[in-house]
């Protein structure tokens, strides 16, 4: 049964019978289902976004994503950062950071299954670093998969 939370300034959210747990610690299923500890389907009422303790939680296709932007346009993205990419209009180019750090990440997904007819392409900034061990761009177009994208030895390495 799906349940109503709401969001507390000490970085948790609490369910209708005064249940708090920390939000970090949702997670989403294959399905894009996001489910709480305990296994219980979580649905968020949020106006917008909100920002606690620096982290950001907005509701996106009645999902709920913490530190997450919603993205149809070419984007730098940041360390950390996750990018619901929408390219069911037009490509988008994900241009990553200038400089990290040894498993600094990125997360970019196909939130609505499209990148196998409009993939994401993925742009250095720094010509020393590399991706998949290549100097060349590369393009995420398998569609409806989660990339993570983690840098280590100057190579940003792509995995989904």
């Amino acid at each position: 049964m799906a349940q109503s939370w709401k969001f507390n300034p000490d970085n948790t959210i609490e369910d209708k019978d005064g249940n708090k747990i920390d939000f970090k610690s949702l997670v989403k299923n294959e399905n894009g289902v996001v489910k709480d500890i305990q296994g219980n389907t979580v649905e968020v009422e949020v106006a917008n976004s909100q920002k606690l303790g620096g982290v950001e939680a907005k509701v996106y296709k009645n999902t709920l994503c913490i530190n997450t932007s919603v993205i149809d346009s070419d984007t730098d993205v940041v360390i950390g950062g996750r990018y619901l990419t929408v390219t069911k209009d037009n490509t988008v180019t994900c241009t990553l950071p200038d400089s990290a750090e040894i498993g600094d990440s990125i997360m970019i997904i196909d939130i609505d299954g499209t990148f196998g007819d409009k993939a994401v392409t993925l742009t250095k900034s720094n010509s020393d670093h590399t991706i998949n061990g290549g100097d060349d761009d590369v393009d995420l177009n398998v569609s409806g998969k989660m990339y993570t994208v983690i840098f280590r030895d100057n190579n940003w390495s792509i995995f989904y």
